[in-house]
């Protein structure tokens, strides 16, 4: 069974985003996209709970936007808190390990860093 993988991105860095769940889609990787599976008239947290019930996997694509956004952060949060593997893509080539939040420094993380 292939894993399911949920991308936690920044808004603002939707080029990025496509870019990488384009590569994914080649692949043949699941991914869940919460902005297309969202319902209108469901509070928005637990359409997040149950996303991450559903995925394996949180891949956090990191900039210097989305390590500011509190909703990436919560995303983050709430994957770590589930004991979900998370994998923190590197896409800023300027951003250190050192810039991101210290509860990721933990085990269950993978860093990875976008080629330039």
């Amino acid at each position: 069974m292939t894993a399911r993988v949920f991308i936690s991105y920044s808004f603002e860095d939707e080029a990025l985003y496509s870019a990488l769940s384009a590569l994914m889609d080649r692949s043949d990787i699941a991914q869940h996209n919460i902005s297309k599976l969202l319902s209108l008239g469901k509070p928005l947290a637990e359409q997040l709970r149950t996303q991450i019930d559903d995925c394996d996997v949180c891949v956090f694509l990191a900039t210097r936007r989305s390590i500011k956004s509190l909703w990436c952060l919560a995303e983050l949060g709430a994957f770590w808190g589930a004991g979900k593997r998370v994998i923190i893509y590197l896409a800023d080539s300027t951003l250190k390990q050192s810039d991101l939040p210290p509860q990721l420094a933990s085990g269950r993380v993978r860093f990875v860093r976008a080629s330039s």
